[in-house]
């Protein structure tokens, strides 16, 4: 419930920082079978603001049984998939960067980050907030505080996920009070 309060809060400060806004989804905005590697750089030259979707699974290495989270749309994972952090996150620093430098919050949120879990491990998702929470001075978030929603403090990237109880007891319940709600 909590976490349908926070994205409907998003939702609502999107819609009225800019009414008429229109984002561009870039849905599965990331390779597949070795092909399309340029779909970020694709779906920025759209121009901003722009929504990108990327598909995330957990893929554990049969050899050392590590995890990682992987970008891909199917479950089962090969381990070559790209990761976060370098297929979307250092390659929208430069455009994150320039935005904080100026200072220009008319248009933020520039990007709208989707994360569609394929799979919903607790692993995994501790190991995709870790990643996010690198990035948190780049992050849309409100201060947790209690039952009622919390005014946004508009960054370039807004993040957004599915409503499930696996990912709201990481993203929501395991942020301790007075924290920042990153997802």
């Amino acid at each position: 419930m909590r976490t349908c309060c926070f994205l409907l809060a998003a939702v609502s400060l999107t819609a009225a920082a800019q009414p008429r806004r229109v984002l561009l989804d870039a849905h599965n905005c990331y390779p597949y079978d070795g092909k399309y590697a340029d779909r970020v750089e694709r779906a920025l030259a759209t121009g901003t603001p722009v929504a990108i979707e990327q598909d995330l699974a957990w893929h554990v290495d049969p050899t050392t049984g590590k995890g990682r989270s992987v970008l891909s749309h199917e479950v089962k994972t090969t381990g070559g998939e790209p990761l976060m952090r370098d297929y979307f996150f250092e390659r929208i620093r430069p455009l994150v960067e320039g935005e904080l430098k100026s200072g220009n919050k008319s248009r933020w949120p520039l990007i709208v980050l989707n994360l569609d879990f394929k799979t919903n491990e607790e692993a995994h998702l501790k190991a995709v907030w870790h990643l996010i929470y690198e990035y948190r001075h780049w992050l849309t978030s409100a201060p947790k505080n209690g039952a009622k929603p919390e005014k946004l403090d508009v960054k370039p990237v807004l993040v957004l996920t599915g409503n499930n109880d696996a990912q709201e007891l990481v993203f929501h319940n395991a942020v301790p009070a007075g924290g920042r709600l990153l997802v």
